[in-house]
C-alpha cells in the first residue's frame, strides 16, 4: 500500500480566472489568497463563498496560528516580513527576520509548529524556524538539489513541496531532517500549497488538503490520506488543537468600524482648529501690521469664508458621528459604564458636558 493516496479533486469555483496562490484553515473556514489583488477568500468547508476580504497588501502566503486565534502572512514585496492578521484579515503587527545571516531570497512559504509555538518559513533554498517573541530565525534545513516551494508542519513532522530534475515532488522529513518519505506530485497540476487537516482525520489515515492549479488557471483541491502503517508517521495531538474551535460563524465587532468612522471624524476636527487658529493668527498679523481698511476688510472677508466652509463640515460632521453612535448603539454602552440615564438623544453623556468627568 502506498503512503500516499489521492482521493479525490474538487474544482474550486473562481470568479475571472483566479488561481489562488496559498490558502489557510482555521478549523472551520478556508482562506484562498488571491493573487495581483489585495483580497482574501473565505469559504466554507464545501469551498462555497462565505466573504471576500479587503487587505491592507497582496500577501503571497498564509498560515493560522491556532494558539493565539491569527494569522500569518508573507509578501512578496516585503523580505523577510511576517504579517500579523486578526480573524478579520486586518494587519496588527508584523515580525522583521532576524539572526539568520545570509539572504535566502523570497518567502515561498509558512506554516505554524504547535509543538514548539514558532513558525516555519520555506525560501527555494532552505527552511528557516522562527521565534515569534524574540524573531529569532534558525536554519533548519537547507538543500541545493531542490528547489523548495512550500511547507506544511504536521508537529513533530514537516512536508516540504518543491522541483527536483523538473519534477514536483514532496518529501516528509522528521524534526531531525530525516527524510520518511518522497511523493511525487501528478504532473497534470501546479502544487500552490498544501494543508495538514486534522480534524477529518479517520482509520484510514491522516487527511490532506492541497490546492493545485489546472492548466495554469483552474483551482482545485486534491484530497490526500497518508497511511501511517507504512512508515513511523505519528503526529503530535496539539495538532488537533484547531478542532476545537467553534464554527459559528462570529463577524468581525461592529466597534471595530466605529471606531474607525470616529476616528476619522476626530481627525478632521483636529484638521479644522488648525485651520481655524492659522485664520486668527493670519487676522492679528495683519492687523498689527496694516492700518489700510480696504486691505483689513479684504482680509476679513476671505477668513469669513473659510469659517462658512468650516461651519458647514461641521454640520456634516455632526450628522456623521450621529450616525455612527446610532449604528453602534455607543448610548446603551455609555449607560452601562456611566450607569445612568445620564445620554441625550444625540447619544452624548450628559456629565462630561455639564462639567462632569470625560
Amino acid at each position: 500500500m502506498d503512503f500516499l493516496k489521492y482521493m479525490e479533486e474538487i474544482a474550486i469555483p473562481s470568479e475571472r480566472g483566479y488561481a489562488y496562490n496559498d490558502m489557510a484553515f482555521d478549523g472551520c473556514y478556508y482562506y484562498f489568497l488571491i493573487p495581483c489583488m489585495c483580497k482574501i477568500l473565505k469559504t466554507d468547508l464545501c469551498y462555497g463563498n462565505i466573504d471576500c476580504f479587503e487587505t491592507h497588501r497582496e500577501y503571497s502566503c498564509i498560515c493560522y496560528d491556532f494558539n493565539e486565534c491569527c494569522f500569518w502572512a508573507t509578501s512578496r514585496k516585503c523580505y523577510n516580513k511576517i504579517f500579523k492578521l486578526n480573524n478579520c484579515l486586518k494587519e496588527i503587527d508584523c515580525i522583521n527576520i532576524c539572526g539568520y545571516t545570509e539572504a535566502p531570497g523570497i518567502i515561498t512559504g509558512i506554516s505554524y509548529n504547535c509543538c514548539r509555538d514558532t513558525l516555519l518559513v520555506s525560501f527555494a533554498g532552505c527552511i528557516v524556524e522562527v521565534h515569534k517573541k524574540c524573531e529569532e530565525a534558525v536554519l533548519k534545513y537547507k538543500s541545493c538539489a531542490l528547489w523548495i516551494t512550500g511547507i506544511c508542519c504536521v508537529s513533530p513532522y514537516y512536508i516540504v513541496t518543491a522541483i527536483k530534475d523538473s519534477k514536483q515532488c514532496m518529501i516528509v522529513l522528521d524534526w531531525q531532517n530525516k527524510p520518511l518519505y518522497t511523493a511525487s506530485v501528478p504532473w497534470s497540476y501546479n502544487l500552490k500549497s498544501i494543508l495538514f487537516n486534522p480534524c477529518l482525520k479517520d482509520c484510514k489515515g491522516y487527511r490532506f488538503d492541497m490546492l493545485a492549479n489546472k492548466k495554469g488557471c483552474y483551482p482545485y483541491i486534491l484530497h490526500a490520506n497518508i497511511n501511517p502503517c507504512e512508515i513511523n508517521f505519528c503526529p503530535c495531538q496539539c495538532n488537533d488543537g484547531i478542532c476545537q474551535k467553534c464554527c459559528e460563524v462570529i463577524p468581525c465587532e461592529p466597534g471595530d468600524a466605529c471606531t474607525d468612522v470616529i476616528e476619522s471624524i476626530a481627525l478632521v476636527e483636529a484638521a479644522l482648529s488648525h485651520i481655524l487658529n492659522a485664520e486668527g493668527e493670519k487676522l492679528q498679523k495683519v492687523l498689527a501690521t496694516t492700518s489700510d481698511i480696504n486691505e483689513i476688510l479684504c482680509v476679513n472677508k476671505e477668513i469669513n469664508k473659510t469659517i462658512i466652509n468650516a461651519t458647514h463640515l461641521e454640520h456634516a460632521l455632526y450628522a456623521k458621528l450621529s450616525a455612527a453612535l446610532e449604528c453602534c448603539k455607543c448610548d446603551e454602552l455609555c449607560s452601562e459604564k456611566c450607569g445612568c440615564d445620564c445620554c441625550n438623544e444625540n447619544h452624548i453623556c450628559a456629565r462630561d458636558v455639564d462639567g462632569g468627568s470625560v
